[in-house]
């Protein structure tokens, strides 16, 4: 078999295998999800520690899809502990913006919007520059009684 032949198998194969990890992280999310209702009925933090497990879980996916990409595609053999490393370091990059955006206005966090502290919080985050400069509003904003860090925006 020739080389190009069998590097084309493994990199569809990739994709293939990818393509799964990718269907067991949104099955992942949605039966998380799901569960919310059922465990707020015995724990009042129910649903806030179901988005922090499901932030774990797309977090560790994600790293082992990169894991795969790093390891698999290059014509060099990498060390795993360069693989895990850059891994870990692009998933965290992937998933922190959006995973700050979503924890940060689910329906538990509603008392910390009230927080007097969450402007600086999300000038932080760089929340508060985005919605300035985009001339957007959060969600949480166009409720009945906003939160009052939407009077700063």
């Amino acid at each position: 078999m020739s080389r190009l032949l069998r590097a084309r198998i493994v990199s569809l194969g990739l994709v293939a295998a990818l393509g799964f990890l990718l269907i067991v992280s949104l099955i992942a999310s949605a039966a998380i999800t799901a569960l919310g209702d059922l465990l707020n009925a015995y724990l009042p933090f129910g649903e806030m520690l179901l988005s922090a497990i499901n932030a774990v879980v797309s977090f560790v996916l994600i790293a082992i899809l990169f894991g795969a990409i790093y390891k698999i595609l290059p014509d060099r053999s990498l060390k795993w502990r360069d693989v895990r490393m850059g891994a870990v370091v692009t998933a965290a990059l992937g998933t922190k913006r959006a995973g700050a955006r979503s924890w940060l206005f689910t329906p538990p966090m509603a008392g910390a919007l009230r927080d007097p502290s969450f402007p600086a919080v999300a000038e932080r985050l760089g929340l508060m520059k985005y919605w300035r400069t985009t001339h957007t509003r959060p969600d949480a904003c166009s409720v009945k009684g906003p939160p009052p860090f939407c009077r700063m925006l």
